[in-house]
């Protein structure tokens, strides 16, 4: 694999492809392939040569600050002012776009009087839930329930969203695409 230039993970993914035939299609010889020392270690040393993966970085204070400002600003497109919110709250429950999409059902506020708490919801199937079993499990995710300035961001975002007639019992969807037409 060295000698080949192959990729860090080429040689772990051929294990996984081997185990995919042998669950799914019951191939002969994938057992003695999985079993075998020699391939476990060539694909171990391979993947240990693997450079660190390399991330986006991540919003500054300042940028999510931006945004939760976009929001609050009602001189702005409505459309604006909802994707501001979910980016906030995808942020606040640390959750990639994505994930955010796959929920139960609309986030729920839990505050005091004072407008502090929480933001909560249930999604399932998000990234680092693998295989179908880990699917089908619901996952709490929640956030805070201001914003950077302390502002209630969470209930004018859901209050924004039930304006225009945003479900996520009739989108199957916390973030539909905007209808561009309007």
């Amino acid at each position: 694999l060295d000698d080949a230039r192959a990729a860090a993970t080429k040689a772990d993914c051929f294990r996984s492809a081997v185990a995919f035939a042998k669950y799914t299609v019951g191939a002969d010889g994938a057992e003695e392939v999985l079993a075998s020392g020699r391939i476990s270690g060539a694909a171990f040393k391979s993947y240990a040569r693997k450079r660190l993966t390399k991330r986006r970085d991540t919003l500054t204070v300042e940028q999510l600050r931006g945004i939760q400002d976009l929001f609050w600003d009602t001189a702005a497109d409505v459309r604006d002012r909802v994707f501001a919110g979910w980016w906030s709250w995808c942020t606040g429950v640390r959750l990639r776009g994505a994930d955010c999409q796959r929920l139960q059902g609309e986030p729920v506020l839990d505050v005091g009087p004072d407008n502090v708490g929480y933001c909560e919801a249930t999604a399932n199937c998000i990234k680092t839930a693998r295989g179908i079993r880990k699917c089908r499990v619901p996952i709490p995710v929640v956030c805070p329930s201001y914003d950077l300035n302390r502002r209630p961001i969470c209930a004018a975002w859901l209050e924004l969203r039930k304006e225009c007639g945003l479900s996520v019992s009739i989108q199957q969807c916390i973030m539909p695409a905007p209808d561009l037409a309007k």
